[in-house]
């Protein structure tokens, strides 16, 4: 459960993409550069810690790889063709998602600009979500939590992305993914908007 539980972007999207994208917009001190990388791992500490020791009514599903263990002389070429195969269908499903995603964020600018469809846009799909906080907010105090409590919650695309990769056996389900990825979200957001008010 290590992909469900840290489904997060990695620490070079965070560090690089994030980070460039804020310093081209707005001028940040050096301390938020890697503002996001330790809010993120913080939020998704407590909240792991949180499912895994204090929610004892609930029973994290299990799942017991039942295929047979086999020795690296036993391997032929058609191994490393149903490899291949697997992991491009795998990295199809994730594009396919990026870009349906991607484009419904784009549909929903047509019917309205509102700070509120404005927020829930950027949490469809993360890469565009990030980029349309940080054109749509100028005050740091603002997008820097929504930033983090983006990145922690890892967008609607990601749930859906996790969901598709997951075999059937581990019975992980939406509610399960939901209410995780939204408790992580909001112990981001208060972390950041705390240290933001500390900080100004």
């Amino acid at each position: 459960y290590l992909l469900l539980l840290t489904a997060n972007p990695s620490l070079s999207f965070l560090s690089t993409y994030i980070v460039l994208l804020i310093n081209k917009r707005h001028s940040i001190n050096g301390f938020l550069l890697v503002f996001p990388v330790i809010v993120v791992f913080i939020s998704s500490t407590i909240t792991a810690i949180f499912f895994l020791s204090f929610n004892k009514n609930y029973n994290l599903p299990t799942y017991t790889c039942t295929q047979k263990k086999h020795a690296i002389s036993d391997i032929t070429i058609n191994d490393f063709d149903d490899i291949i195969l697997s992991s491009t269908q795998i990295m199809l499903k994730i594009l396919g998602y990026i870009v349906f995603f991607s484009s419904f964020c784009e549909i929903l600018l047509l019917f309205s600009d509102s700070y509120i469809l404005t927020i829930a846009r950027s949490f469809i799909e993360i890469s565009c979500g990030v980029l349309i906080i940080v054109d749509n907010f100028s005050e740091p105090a603002l997008y820097y939590p929504l930033i983090n409590s983006l990145c922690a919650f890892g967008g609607v695309c990601g749930i859906f992305q996790i969901l598709s990769i997951l075999p059937k056996e581990s019975n992980i389900s939406l509610g399960f993914l939901v209410k995780y990825k939204m408790l992580n979200a909001i112990i981001a957001f208060s972390i950041s908007y705390i240290i933001m008010l500390i900080i100004n």
